[in-house]
């Protein structure tokens, strides 16, 4: 089988090489930038109640992964939103404004094969697509 370990880096010399690597790149979050938001909030709160900050505290610090955009093994897929408790009219509205930035095609659901046409569309797309399946 395959084993991994984790350990941590504490060698002054390798931090500052890795820091050094590090600063000339660009950082994009693919996913999980509200949490990370949300880490940076609780930080500002805890320091503001804090009469002592050393910037030791855990709240100092997140825990994230990071990859290097030419990995092979890299895949980020479109995120799926799903919206709920919208009015006839609410829908009838943003389906109007929607038809002004998109090609739209209305499929009825009693549609025979209509999930895999569903399906198709949202695997046939390509980088520069958007694709939008709205239900109602």
């Amino acid at each position: 089988g395959e084993s991994h370990s984790i350990r941590a880096v504490t060698e002054p010399e390798v931090i500052n090489q890795i820091c050094a690597n590090l600063a000339r790149q660009p950082l994009y979050i693919a996913d999980g930038h509200h949490r990370y938001e949300s880490a940076l909030t609780h930080q500002r709160e805890r320091q503001v109640c804090s009469s002592l900050v050393s910037g030791d505290e855990g709240f100092n610090f997140v825990m994230m992964t990071l990859v290097s955009f030419s990995d092979p093994g890299l895949i980020i897929l479109p995120p799926h939103r799903l919206v709920r408790g919208m009015s006839r009219a609410s829908l009838n509205e943003l389906l109007a404004k929607l038809r002004s930035f998109f090609e739209v095609e209305e499929l009825p659901l009693s549609l025979p094969g209509i999930w895999q046409q569903v399906d198709d569309l949202l695997a046939g797309q390509d980088a520069n697509q958007v694709r939008l399946i709205l239900f109602g």
